[in-house]
């Protein structure tokens, strides 16, 4: 039955890049629901418009250049095209959000002047009754990205869970490392200091000349997988999957993968270790995650 599956596939593909209209609608209509889905999913941040816009982009990107993303797909690592749809969408929503993030962050640092630069006001959405809130939390969220991997993985465990997981209260936190909930209010104080000392930028420079190691393509796919499921619905299964803190910490640094990218290089530079041996324990922590 499968081997059928993938043949009739096969033939829908080659349907699809030869050009055939019939055949692009029933794309459209048979993968539609899927790709908005992964857009819309609340850790990208999107607003309905722009969730729009990349819906709408998508399609325009798999017509680019005779469908060649499409004629890219060759099912390596069993990996279905469906799958292979959603890590297209999903690195487009990625590079999205890091755009609309870096316009945004331009915006806070640049000098106001009459040249053309953007006002402060520019940042503020209608009716935001906390607008200077709302610009503090946007760079907290920015320093968060890159100098999260330069703590320890307690301190990085904590700040995950108390930054990203508000239903996740410090006392089940405290239950779940075996500590005080007095401590865990420690660990996390200190992880604040510490990450208000690092120079944003700083730390920017030194993660990007890092970055020299991608995820292979079973990764990216378990990756996307999780980018278009329920985050409390995963944060119950990682908590009763995986093992803390370390299993536990890889899951949710996926879990919230749109927001903090974690890569090889930057994990090898959390856990101390080389990013061979990260990524064989990420494939163990994705194969849990993911599975039925």
């Amino acid at each position: 039955m499968m081997k059928n599956d993938n043949k009739d596939m096969n033939a829908f593909i080659s349907r699809l890049v030869s050009g055939d209209r019939t055949t692009w609608d029933e794309f459209v209509e048979r993968f539609s629901k899927l790709i908005y889905k992964i857009f819309n999913n609340p850790g990208f941040r999107f607003t309905r418009d722009q969730i729009d816009d990349l819906f709408e982009d998508f399609f325009l990107e798999i017509l680019k250049k005779n469908y060649r993303k499409i004629r890219l797909y060759e099912g390596r690592n069993n990996c279905k095209f469906p799958s292979y749809l959603r890590t297209i969408a999903t690195r487009m929503a990625i590079d999205r959000r890091k755009e609309l993030d870096k316009k945004k962050m331009m915006s806070l640092h640049g000098p106001v002047d009459e040249q053309g630069k953007y006002e402060l006001v520019d940042l503020i959405p209608a009716g935001c009754d906390e607008p200077m809130k709302q610009l503090i939390d946007e760079e907290e969220r920015r320093q968060l990205k890159w100098t999260i991997f330069n703590l320890d993985s307690l301190k990085c465990l904590v700040t995950i869970l108390v930054t990203y997981h508000k239903s996740m209260k410090r006392e089940r936190l405290a239950e779940l490392l075996s500590t005080s909930r007095q401590n865990v209010d420690v660990i996390y104080k200190r992880a604040k200091d510490k990450v208000k000392q690092m120079a944003v930028k700083a730390g920017a420079a030194v993660n990007q000349e890092r970055e020299t190691l991608e995820w292979d393509d079973d990764v990216l796919v378990q990756r996307d997988h999780i980018a278009v499921q329920d985050p409390s619905m995963l944060m119950d299964r990682a908590v009763r999957e995986l093992d803390v803190p370390d299993e536990l910490l890889i899951g949710l640094l996926f879990i919230n993968a749109p927001i903090l990218e974690p890569t090889p290089n930057k994990l090898a530079m959390l856990f101390k270790s080389d990013p061979d041996s990260v990524i064989v324990k990420v494939r163990s922590v994705l194969q849990k995650l993911t599975k039925i």
